[in-house]
């Protein structure tokens, strides 16, 4: 597999070194700039999230050993809300419960996550 020294290379030489690196310097400013707008964003949604369904995990007074197994349910849910919409995110819920209750976790408790995501 080629490093990005061989690709940096490589472009090196059919440009130029001068131009090589002004314009990487350019890309990589603007991906670093793009990417920490998205983290942000990201982070001021889903960290409250999570700190919602440890507040239910407690409630439901859930094992540590499970906790990492719900908070991974849980994100599976709240993907699913980001990327659908419409009469297939109930079905697609389902599954997703399903699959998660037959791995040993509590449908009721899986309930109550899904409820913090489509309640807003």
């Amino acid at each position: 597999m080629r490093t990005s020294e061989h690709r940096i290379g490589s472009y090196t030489n059919k440009v130029g070194s001068e131009t090589t690196e002004a314009t990487y310097t350019a890309i990589i400013a603007a991906q670093q700039v793009n990417m920490q707008t998205g983290y942000q964003a990201y982070a001021e949604v889903f960290v409250p999230f999570l700190a919602s369904v440890k507040e239910v995990l407690d409630t439901q007074s859930t094992g540590r050993l499970l906790r990492g197994a719900y908070f991974a349910a849980a994100g599976e849910l709240w993907h699913l809300s980001q990327v659908m919409d419409g009469a297939g995110v109930a079905t697609e819920a389902a599954v997703i419960m399903t699959k998660w209750t037959s791995r040993g976790l509590d449908a009721p408790t899986l309930a109550l996550i899904a409820g913090i995501i489509w309640a807003v």
